[in-house]
């Protein structure tokens, strides 16, 4: 496998790296490139199309980055441009697999964690809490990458104080190093019974510990994605800025996704009311009840 490192904004703002970098990709010799982003842009059409493949695929344009008249330009200049009836993108990306390999290809998703990446996060874990195979762990990601994709902070302070004093679980809190403060205010609501781990766990390590968990809750972000693909019982927050998009998917009885309707859904999270309601009026009342569902099922 052929791995070539790659920054945005040295590609962008460096012609020197952006030749480098396009030579690198041509001394490869890709048979065939598929731009995978419908919301396409100019850097991943150039790269894309400077590629050096023999074959350059992409999807449809919805032009978010692109004008109208260019984007057409664009596409002209690809081989294949695929428009399929769905928006969203897991199904997109099937159809897309299906047709270049000429085979049906599963929906099911994996994730691979070897015995020594689950033994090196219970290790972790164990500094806070000692873990043990009849304790029942609730998994918490409570922020995501985009503010407006958040639920708030203190419903989950409320929604976390409510099951441990209700249910006889643990909870582990998974974050970046850079949100560790601000999931320190929902552990404080019972150190005992609450453990922040944001930003001691690798990427791996949290699908470990999310793996080990009868439940996780998140908003519209990777960590939902994760639980998912681990077939795990999970409630995704994920209000309607990209509702369809990406959830919901592949539906399941382990999972229930949680929004507040509104007229404004799929507006790509760039919100025009003065708060995202599509997440916030979603109550703790309704995440308590979905849990409890989930736990008896």
């Amino acid at each position: 496998m052929n791995i070539i490192p790659w920054n945005y904004h040295r590609y962008k703002y460096n012609p020197f790296y952006r030749i480098s970098f396009l030579r690198k990709l041509h001394s490869i010799g890709f048979e065939t490139c598929v731009n995978l982003t419908a919301a396409r842009g100019i850097t991943n059409d150039e790269v894309s199309l400077l590629s050096g493949a023999r074959s350059v695929y992409c999807l449809n344009n919805n032009w978010k980055y692109l004008t109208k008249l260019f984007g057409k330009m664009m596409d002209s200049r690809y081989d294949i441009v695929f428009s399929f009836e769905t928006i969203n993108e897991p199904k997109r990306n099937v159809l897309i697999l299906e047709h270049l390999t000429g085979t049906k290809i599963t929906v099911e998703t994996e994730i691979a964690i070897s015995s020594a990446t689950e033994q090196n996060a219970l290790t972790k874990v164990n500094r806070y809490f000692r873990l043990h195979d009849t304790l029942k762990i609730i998994t918490i990601a409570p922020i995501s990458d985009g503010e407006l994709r958040n639920w708030p902070i203190e419903y989950f302070k409320e929604l976390c104080r409510h099951m441990v004093a209700k249910w006889d679980v643990l909870i582990l809190l998974l974050g970046t190093r850079t949100q560790k403060s601000a999931l320190d205010t929902i552990s404080s609501v019972n150190p005992e019974k609450i453990v922040n781990l944001a930003g001691e766990l690798s990427l791996l390590e949290s699908a470990a510990i999310v793996k080990r968990s009868v439940l996780f809750i998140g908003n519209d972000s990777g960590f939902t994605h994760v639980a998912k693909a681990l077939g795990k019982k999970f409630i995704g927050i994920i209000g309607g800025g990209c509702y369809g998009l990406f959830f919901p998917y592949n539906e399941t009885k382990n999972e229930r996704l949680l929004f507040h309707q509104l007229d404004c859904f799929g507006c790509e999270w760039r919100c025009h009311l003065e708060k995202p309601y599509c997440v916030q009026n979603v109550t703790v009342d309704q995440v308590i009840q979905s849990s409890n569902q989930l736990l008896n099922s």
